[in-house]
């Protein structure tokens, strides 16, 4: 939504931060998390100064120049042609399940199944991504652990997911997030030192008590990647829960070759390794963007 009009200072302010509201789904009554404009932006407060906050309701965000990837789901066709033919996926503007514009993405979880499976659409390669999104699970959603989404780096001819073969520095490595069967978010990460053949879950070490997340609500996710500049052990990720960084690993080391950058997108809301849903059950994402610098929670 943009504001052509010219009103005097404070009235435009506040007529802007009213329709803003009533496009993005920042209830408190509902449980639902929003944060003003401001802050650090560095994860030890709530607010942000991301380059989201430079564009409410993250109208214009996609033309960041630091943006690579960029989904709001407010079109139904375009949400349906991305998607495509994939089981579980559906596009919906009923408004408790949008958190900002006009759609989201609807994603059945079918019991007994993996469903849904990921989406992995390329991107411009870099050394870092920030990764963030929307997302809210049904009234009592049954935690079964299950996949959230991130990026890879692959080097050419190197293609699917490579689940339970390690890196070996110059073929791969990945980051995403899930959420475990306990409700806490985890890094999920491929690199050539990890403990065994699939990739390591590693918790959240900001906080203490560490965060569960609940059914119900939105949660703002972010998710970062630096990979290391070889022959240095300097490869990072962090993780933000609602604008407060809550993870950050350090000392890492992704790659033994500078040329394997990231180059993917992975969306998910994949169930399993070897688990599958125990039900049917329903969750929404909204407001998917991939960059280059910290994006932070959506901007009023």
């Amino acid at each position: 939504m943009e504001f052509r009009f010219r009103l005097s200072g404070v009235l435009l302010l506040v007529f802007a931060a009213a329709a803003l509201a009533l496009t993005c789904s920042k209830k408190k009554d509902k449980g639902l998390f929003f944060v003003p404009p401001g802050g650090t932006g560095t994860g030890t407060s709530t607010g942000g100064t991301g380059i989201a906050a430079k564009y409410p309701g993250d109208q214009g965000l996609a033309d960041d120049p630091s943006v690579l990837y960029f989904l709001d789901f407010d079109n139904q066709q375009e949400t349906e042609n991305w998607y495509g033919s994939k089981d579980g996926y559906a596009w919906t503007n009923t408004p408790e399940n949008v958190y900002c514009g006009g759609g989201a993405l609807e994603i059945q979880q079918k019991e007994g199944t993996h469903v849904p499976s990921e989406i992995h659409p390329e991107i411009a390669e870099t050394d870092v991504a920030y990764v963030r999104w929307y997302r809210k699970w049904e009234a009592d959603y049954d935690f079964t652990q299950h996949k959230m989404s991130g990026v890879y780096a692959k080097a050419d001819g190197v293609g699917g997911g490579g689940a339970g073969i390690p890196p070996n520095g110059y073929d791969k490595y990945s980051c995403k997030l899930y959420v475990d069967f306990s409700r806490y978010p985890r890094f999920y990460t491929y690199h050539p030192e990890q403990e065994g053949a699939y990739g390591d879950g590693l918790h959240m070490n900001l906080v203490d008590p560490k965060i569960q997340v609940e059914s119900g609500r939105w949660y703002c996710f972010e998710m970062m990647i630096k990979a290391n500049n070889h022959p240095n052990r300097d490869g990072e990720l962090k993780m933000w829960i609602d604008g407060k960084l809550v993870g950050h690993y350090d000392n890492m080391r992704f790659r033994d070759t500078n040329d394997l950058k990231i180059n993917e997108f992975t969306y998910s809301a994949y169930v399993g390794g070897t688990w599958v849903s125990e039900r049917d059950q329903k969750l929404w994402d909204d407001q998917i963007v991939v960059a280059t610098e910290y994006i932070g929670p959506v901007g009023f």
